[in-house]
Protein backbone atom coordinates (compact mmCIF):
# COMPACT_ATOMS: atom_id res chain seq x y z
CA UNK A 1 0.00 0.00 0.00
CA UNK A 2 1.26 3.47 -0.86
CA UNK A 3 2.07 5.98 1.85
CA UNK A 4 -0.49 8.83 1.95
CA UNK A 5 0.74 12.19 0.70
CA UNK A 6 1.07 14.98 3.24
CA UNK A 7 -1.33 17.87 2.47
CA UNK A 8 -0.29 21.39 3.43
CA UNK A 9 -2.57 24.40 3.11
CA UNK A 10 -0.88 27.72 2.32
CA UNK A 11 -2.01 30.83 4.16
CA UNK A 12 -3.28 32.21 0.84
CA UNK A 13 -5.62 29.21 0.48
CA UNK A 14 -6.83 29.56 4.08
CA UNK A 15 -7.57 33.23 3.44
CA UNK A 16 -9.44 32.29 0.25
CA UNK A 17 -11.52 29.73 2.16
CA UNK A 18 -12.33 32.22 4.91
CA UNK A 19 -13.43 34.85 2.37
CA UNK A 20 -15.58 32.33 0.50
CA UNK A 21 -17.36 31.17 3.64
CA UNK A 22 -17.80 34.73 4.93
CA UNK A 23 -19.31 35.81 1.61
CA UNK A 24 -21.76 32.91 1.56
CA UNK A 25 -22.71 33.50 5.21
CA UNK A 26 -22.91 37.29 5.30
CA UNK A 27 -23.70 38.44 1.77
CA UNK A 28 -25.79 35.52 0.59
CA UNK A 29 -27.18 35.07 4.12
CA UNK A 30 -26.82 31.29 3.92
CA UNK A 31 -24.68 29.87 6.73
CA UNK A 32 -25.82 26.31 5.96
CA UNK A 33 -24.48 26.58 2.40
CA UNK A 34 -21.27 28.12 3.78
CA UNK A 35 -20.76 25.13 6.08
CA UNK A 36 -21.52 22.70 3.27
CA UNK A 37 -19.02 24.45 0.99
CA UNK A 38 -16.39 24.48 3.74
CA UNK A 39 -16.85 20.75 4.40
CA UNK A 40 -16.70 19.91 0.68
CA UNK A 41 -13.50 21.87 0.18
CA UNK A 42 -11.79 20.39 3.25
CA UNK A 43 -12.86 16.91 2.15
CA UNK A 44 -11.34 17.56 -1.29
CA UNK A 45 -8.05 18.54 0.38
CA UNK A 46 -8.03 15.24 2.24
CA UNK A 47 -8.77 13.32 -0.95
CA UNK A 48 -5.43 14.50 -2.32
CA UNK A 49 -3.63 12.23 0.15
CA UNK A 50 -4.16 9.50 -2.43
CA UNK A 51 -3.41 9.96 -6.13
CA UNK A 52 -2.75 13.73 -6.05
CA UNK A 53 -1.60 13.65 -9.67
CA UNK A 54 -5.02 12.59 -10.97
CA UNK A 55 -5.88 16.19 -11.93
CA UNK A 56 -4.33 18.03 -14.85
CA UNK A 57 -1.46 20.50 -14.78
CA UNK A 58 -2.59 24.03 -15.63
CA UNK A 59 -1.20 25.40 -18.87
CA UNK A 60 -1.48 29.12 -18.04
CA UNK A 61 1.83 30.97 -18.31
CA UNK A 62 2.04 31.99 -14.64
CA UNK A 63 1.88 28.32 -13.57
CA UNK A 64 4.21 26.81 -16.14
CA UNK A 65 7.27 26.40 -13.90
CA UNK A 66 5.37 25.37 -10.76
CA UNK A 67 3.31 22.66 -12.47
CA UNK A 68 0.16 23.79 -10.69
CA UNK A 69 -2.73 21.36 -10.82
CA UNK A 70 -6.41 22.08 -10.28
CA UNK A 71 -9.55 20.32 -9.20
CA UNK A 72 -13.13 21.53 -9.17
CA UNK A 73 -15.21 21.46 -5.99
CA UNK A 74 -18.71 22.87 -6.30
CA UNK A 75 -18.22 26.32 -7.89
CA UNK A 76 -14.58 26.55 -6.88
CA UNK A 77 -11.22 25.75 -8.40
CA UNK A 78 -8.62 24.36 -5.99
CA UNK A 79 -5.05 25.08 -7.13
CA UNK A 80 -2.22 22.96 -5.75
CA UNK A 81 1.27 21.65 -6.43
CA UNK A 82 2.70 18.18 -5.94
CA UNK A 83 6.21 17.97 -4.50
CA UNK A 84 7.59 14.51 -5.18
CA UNK A 85 10.77 14.93 -3.11
CA UNK A 86 8.86 15.49 0.13
CA UNK A 87 5.73 13.50 -0.81
CA UNK A 88 3.73 16.69 -0.18
CA UNK A 89 0.71 18.35 -1.75
CA UNK A 90 0.57 22.11 -1.26
CA UNK A 91 -2.82 23.82 -1.63
CA UNK A 92 -2.04 27.33 -2.86
CA UNK A 93 -5.37 28.96 -3.81
CA UNK A 94 -9.12 28.49 -3.93
CA UNK A 95 -10.84 30.49 -6.65
CA UNK A 96 -14.44 31.05 -7.56
CA UNK A 97 -15.03 29.38 -10.91
CA UNK A 98 -16.06 32.74 -12.36
CA UNK A 99 -12.74 34.40 -11.47
CA UNK A 100 -10.22 34.97 -14.20
CA UNK A 101 -7.33 32.67 -13.33
CA UNK A 102 -4.93 34.99 -15.15
CA UNK A 103 -5.49 37.65 -12.43
CA UNK A 104 -4.05 35.74 -9.47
Amino acid sequence: MDIPWKVEIASSALTDLQLICSYITLVLNNPIAAMSTYESIISSFNSLQEFPKRFRIREEMQFEEQKVRSMIVKNYLILYTVIDETHTVSIIHILNGKQNIENI
